[in-house]
């Protein structure tokens, strides 16, 4: 991993650079986890919502 200010290369592991003394910002997931749960969620919430109508016909 190569440090943005700077450019010396540092071990993946740094949480900061060995030559200029920065800290160093690793790439975070996180986003992609959060779409990954809201379309979880809808997808089930929709697929609940489906069924209720369809019991809900059927009871009629």
């Amino acid at each position: 991993m190569f440090c943005p200010n700077c450019g010396v290369k540092n071990e993946q592991e740094a949480n900061f650079c060995g030559g200029c003394g920065q800290p160093i910002r690793k790439k975070s997931r996180a986003w992609w986890m959060i779409l990954i749960a809201v379309l979880c969620f809808g997808v089930l919430g929709g697929t609940g919502y489906v069924y209720m109508q369809i019991t809900k016909k059927e009871a009629l």
